[in-house]
């Protein structure tokens, strides 16, 4: 009941403060400033209403965030998550269950904090444990919405399966600008400054979970529906010429084809594998840029990452045990200059930065993260993406990336609903097997 007060007076609140706000935009004839705070209202009014709305605006932005800046404040993530999670703990703190993480993260993300004591720079260490404690926090929420309303899910894969088929517009748009240049072929993304890596990377879960929909869903309209939008995010993909992304997605895809093999399974792969196939056949260019970027990793590895992987481990054979500490990768020696471009791997990332220990811990909690959410019917959908980015960070450095943990996010709290799913029926079995029967001889 008083969450219930809570909520009421913070919505009342909320809505006066907006009022006399808007007003004094009337008054001062700031019309943008106007839209913005109806915009605002609206947005409060329906979070009041369902307070999952809020989250979704987060989810929807992820991929967003790189074309939407607000000066001064951030990016558009940060404002929503930080919406969402002063929401969340003002109207939901009594439920908030710190124990949906499993103990392998927690054992990660302590590591990684007790290496600040023998860090190599203690201030860039400071800036990337804060980082990790922003993104920790957002998993928790996460987990617990997840958590306790497992239907959330779908919802929010919807929406960032949406969110990425629009930004996977503005990348084709860039990719079909430049088909008349007779030049080589280029790697696009959606917005300028964009890194395209990573914005093939944001793509990666919405085209798992289409696919998955593709193949399992009985609703025709569905099916369309996710078809539509997986055309584009795969579209998107390819145009980013990123091949880290591009093996990712391949061995997730195996390992979702893998899972109860069936016919009609078979056949929604390969209607998804030719409209990729046609793509790179047919479409101009995108045949070009896709042999072109093969042909480069075999010759560099991509990027360079060879000469970036051997100062690496240079780095690391003199501080094995321990590391450099966190977030110190570009600060360690002594290859100043290729250690400055980072370390294009997660896994050798963690142990330059960390240490053989964090490693290790990295990849228990990985092998712990894949465990978890064993026998809920959407297990496959978040394995996948975990695989899928288990396998990129063998060539990207994604462990400070919001869509890396939004997976992870998904994978926790579906783990945690299934073993709330456990405990119940295990209670019902345990209240029928005490129930006396009446003896009608």
């Amino acid at each position: 009941m008083l969450v219930a007060d809570r909520r009421v007076w913070i919505g009342t609140g909320g809505v006066a403060a907006l009022l006399a706000a808007i007003a004094a935009a009337t008054l001062a004839n700031a019309l943008p400033l106007l839209a913005v705070l109806a915009g605002a209202a609206l947005l409060l009014l329906a979070v009041m209403r369902a307070p999952i709305v809020l989250l979704m605006a987060y989810v929807a932005v992820i991929p967003l965030e790189d074309g939407f800046y607000v000066n001064g404040i951030g990016s558009v993530t940060k404002i929503f998550g930080l919406l969402f999670a002063g929401f969340y703990l003002l109207t939901q703190l009594r439920r908030l269950q710190v124990n949906v993480i499993p103990a392998g993260v927690w054992i990660w993300y302590g590591w990684e904090l007790l290496s600040l004591v023998w860090s190599a720079n203690t201030h860039t260490s400071i800036y990337s444990v804060s980082m990790l404690a922003q993104q920790f926090l957002m998993v928790l929420l996460f987990a617990n919405v997840v958590a306790q309303n497992p239907r959330a899910l779908m919802m929010l894969l919807w929406t960032f399966a949406a969110s990425n088929a629009v930004m996977s517009v503005f990348g084709i748009k860039n990719f079909l600008a430049d088909l008349d240049s007779l030049l080589d072929p280029g790697r696009y993304n959606a917005y300028p400054g964009q890194s395209v890596a990573h914005f093939a990377a944001v793509i990666i879960p919405a085209v798992l979970f289409l696919v998955n929909r593709v193949m399992q869903t009985r609703t025709q309209s569905v099916r369309v529906a996710a078809l539509a939008l997986l055309a584009l995010c795969g579209m998107g993909v390819l145009v980013s010429g990123t091949r880290s992304a591009w093996i990712g997605v391949v061995v997730a895809l195996a390992y979702m084809l893998m899972q109860r093999f069936t016919f009609k399974k078979a056949v929604m792969f390969a209607v998804v594998l030719a409209m990729l196939a046609i793509s790179m056949v047919y479409v101009p260019k995108l045949n070009q840029l896709v042999t072109e970027r093969s042909s480069t990793a075999v010759e560099s590895g991509g990027a360079g990452r060879t000469g970036i992987w051997y100062a690496g481990l240079h780095a690391y054979m003199q501080r094995p045990v321990l590391g450099w500490g966190v977030g110190n990768f570009r600060n360690a020696k002594p290859f100043p200059d290729e250690m400055q471009r980072g370390s294009h791997n997660i896994y050798l990332g963690e142990a330059v930065s960390t240490g053989t220990i964090g490693l290790l811990i990295l990849l228990g909690m990985l092998v712990s993260l894949y465990r978890w959410p064993d026998g809920h019917r959407y297990a496959v959908i978040v394995r996948s993406m975990l695989i899928a980015y288990a396998v990129e960070g063998f060539f990207l450095d994604i462990v400070n990336r919001k869509y890396l943990w939004f997976a992870i996010a998904l994978v926790i709290g579906l783990g945690a609903a299934r073993r709330k799913e456990v405990q119940d029926e295990s209670a019902i079995e345990r209240s029928l097997a005490h129930t006396v029967v009446p003896d009608r001889t």
